[in-house]
């Protein structure tokens, strides 16, 4: 149990590390014109992990495993939380984006 345990602590910090270094590369090289703003203020009206889900995969291009590893959850949950963010700002602001 020990051993299981170190190792799951090994490649929780290895995917941490991973993780800060794509954000950390990304947030030096974003710029967004209006509607890019725009469809970040919609994101960010969507439940936490929803908006979580898309910011890492659409903001920081991170893979759906990186996204699981960031969120804390399985790969599926994470695209269960992307696949809902997605339906929902579709229902609310309708399939032509940002107005």
């Amino acid at each position: 149990m020990v051993s299981n345990k170190a190792a799951s602590l090994r490649r929780r910090a290895a995917t941490d590390l991973r993780v800060r270094g794509v954000l950390r590369a990304d947030v030096l090289e974003v710029s967004l014109d209006e509607s890019g703003l725009e469809l970040w203020d919609m994101v960010r009206t969507l439940p936490t992990r929803q908006a979580q889900a898309v910011a890492l995969h659409y903001g920081c291009g991170l893979t759906v495993d990186l996204c699981a590893a960031s969120m804390e959850c399985l790969p599926e949950t994470a695209k269960t939380h992307r696949t809902r963010a997605r339906r929902t700002l579709a229902r609310r602001y309708g399939a032509g984006g940002p107005r």
